[in-house]
């Protein structure tokens, strides 16, 4: 993978075409890996991972989509062959074995013996929660009454004030239309009346 620095200082690297043989995006992701496999055993891993870096770079832009495909590969084959990856998952796996035996027998042993204690207090306990739901329900009935008779009576009220507004717009939308048409009848006899006085003014022009 040669490089090549521009006269700006930025750095270009160029990739062959068939650079890795078989490998295409339009695959699915478990056969991309078979393929990936194959590639790190001929190429080795270090070369596959910077080939798909570069592959990564070049379409991070402007196909955002095909970049976030190859850098998951990429972090595939750095994952599965890479040897620092390879230790951690040792350590982890090796400090999961230890942790889990101990906690199994401790756990069992302690809870072994006050399983009839629990389920008594479980017991009491979920029949004061109904003693509670059923004494809240009926204090909840013997106040709705009351408040729904009044409720209901403020609904009303809001109704009609509601009515009484929307019949006073009426009103006056009616009256605006009225003033509407007075003042069109007003300019058309008023028109009439010019058109009249220069008929008279023409005639006796004329006369003379």
């Amino acid at each position: 993978m040669p490089t090549s620095r521009s006269k700006s200082g930025k750095v270009k690297i160029h990739l062959e075409k068939g650079a890795l043989p078989g490998y295409t995006l339009k695959l699915k992701r478990l056969e991309r890996h078979k393929i990936l496999d194959k590639l790190v055993k001929d190429l080795g891993w270090g070369n596959v991972v910077k080939k798909l870096n570069v592959l990564y770079i070049y379409n991070k832009v402007k196909n955002p989509i095909n970049a976030g495909k190859f850098r998951r590969d990429m972090f595939y084959v750095q994952k599965q062959f890479s040897p620092k990856h390879k230790k951690t998952k040792s350590k982890r796996s090796s400090k999961r074995k230890s942790k889990s035996k101990p906690k199994t027998t401790s756990k069992r042993k302690s809870k072994s013996k006050p399983k009839t204690k629990s389920k008594r207090n479980s017991k009491s306990k979920r029949k004061s929660r109904k003693t509670k739901r059923k004494s809240r329900k009926t204090k909840s009935k013997s106040k709705s009454k009351p408040k729904s008779k009044s409720k209901r009576k403020s609904r009303k009220t809001k109704r009609k004030s509601r009515k009484t507004k929307r019949k006073s717009r009426k009103t006056k939308r009616k009256s605006r239309k009225t003033k509407r048409k007075s003042r069109k009848t007003k300019r058309k006899s008023r028109k009439t009346k010019r058109k009249s006085r220069k008929s008279k003014r023409k005639t006796k022009r004329k006369s003379v």
